[in-house]
């Protein structure tokens, strides 16, 4: 049985996106360009960029 957040997606596909939104978001790009690239909203962008910015150390490895 795979493991599920409280939204329904699979922990591991959102793992795998925020290590996605911090590859771009350290690299530069904008939470628009992100988006686009992506194909998330700019509200989910957001909230990985806080998950991203609360635990920055685990990112920066």
């Amino acid at each position: 049985m795979s493991q599920k957040n409280h939204r329904g997606g699979s922990i591991s596909a959102r793992k795998r996106r925020i290590e996605e939104i911090a590859y771009l978001y350290f690299d530069g790009w904008t939470k628009e360009e992100m988006a686009e690239e992506s194909g998330y909203s700019i509200r989910t962008i957001s909230r990985d960029i806080e998950y991203i910015e609360a635990h920055r150390e685990e990112f920066l490895e």
